[in-house]
């Protein structure tokens, strides 16, 4: 009788863990902790894109003490997640974006008021990237990739990822504290899904954006947009094309155009200087070198109040 009493508070007490495990049908991949914070990798399966990927979470390090467990925290969704921590990972570069390491020395320095989590978004393979960042086909893309389904980002973001993430974390809601960002492809469907999903997300962080795709596609939709986020970033190098000599980049400077003609459709939107920051980084190339020396400013920007 003892031992069946036992049992039954054993079942009553893993029920509930039971029940959540059912209800979110996602597998917890691994955990890592360090000083820079707790990292939490989840296999998450897309009904969008009928594919799984690795949804990766920064957590602060002291989340899970006891006197946080009511703390809400504000959030930043990262495309290309497999870029953002670990040069390993990485799919394109033998580099990272150092993400945690960057934010951990912002918060010793009093930099940060508050510590936020970060939610890196991975491509599900390097093979279907332009698949799930293109809304238009890039004709300069080689292999050639036609039939993109870009346009169905904004809806895997804000109607899976999304509530993914809050059904499991203690976010703050609301566009003041919603943040979306990326590099290169990942800036580029940022950009759209922002465009798409008004009112979603406070801030964007666009770094080295393909603003040049589908014949600047993207640039001639922000001109008949209007609910711009409360603050925006953009990070461009001169020599995003990567001329091995500086001296030569007059002819290859495109991309800081675009990113100039972008600037102006903003202001022209009626978005004030203090909602924009623009970084054209002298001789910095298309890297997450340059998108990590470039983040900290970034990150402060849209953490602080005006």
């Amino acid at each position: 009788m003892v031992k069946l009493n036992h049992l039954i508070k054993v079942i009553i007490f893993l029920t509930p863990f039971l029940l959540l495990n059912a209800h979110l049908k996602q597998k917890n991949i691994t955990v890592e902790s360090s000083r820079s914070g707790i990292l939490r990798l989840h296999e998450f399966n897309s009904k969008t894109f009928q594919n799984k990927r690795i949804i990766r979470v920064l957590l602060p390090p002291d989340y899970y003490e006891k006197e946080n467990k009511n703390t809400r925290y504000k959030v930043l969704y990262m495309n290309d997640g497999q870029d953002l921590f670990d040069s390993k990972t990485s799919l394109y570069f033998s580099s990272e974006w150092q993400i945690d390491e960057s934010i951990h020395k912002l918060l010793l320095q009093g930099m940060m008021e508050e510590p936020i989590i970060v939610v890196g978004i991975d491509i599900p393979s390097k093979k279907m990237r332009p698949n799930e960042y293109l809304p238009w086909e890039d004709e300069y893309l080689q292999p050639h990739f036609p039939n993109t389904n870009g346009e169905k980002y904004p809806d895997f973001l804000v109607s899976e990822i999304m509530p993914f993430i809050e059904s499991l974390y203690r976010i703050k809601k609301g566009p003041d504290n919603t943040a979306l960002g990326g590099a290169s492809y990942g800036s580029l469907i940022s950009l759209y899904t922002a465009v798409k999903k008004p009112d979603i997300f406070g801030f964007l962080l666009l770094e080295s954006p393909s603003f040049y795709v589908n014949n600047k596609a993207i640039l001639k939709e922000s001109k008949l947009f209007l609910k711009w986020p409360q603050k925006i970033y953009i990070g461009v190098g001169t020599n995003e094309l990567g001329v091995k000599d500086c001296k030569q980049i007059e002819g290859n400077l495109e991309p800081v155009h675009d990113v100039l003609e972008f600037i102006s459709i903003l202001k022209e939107s009626g978005m004030k200087k203090e909602q924009i920051l623009l970084i054209i980084d002298e001789c910095a190339r298309h890297s997450p070198a340059a998108w990590s020396k470039r983040f900290p400013k970034a990150l402060m920007f849209w953490l602080i109040k005006n």
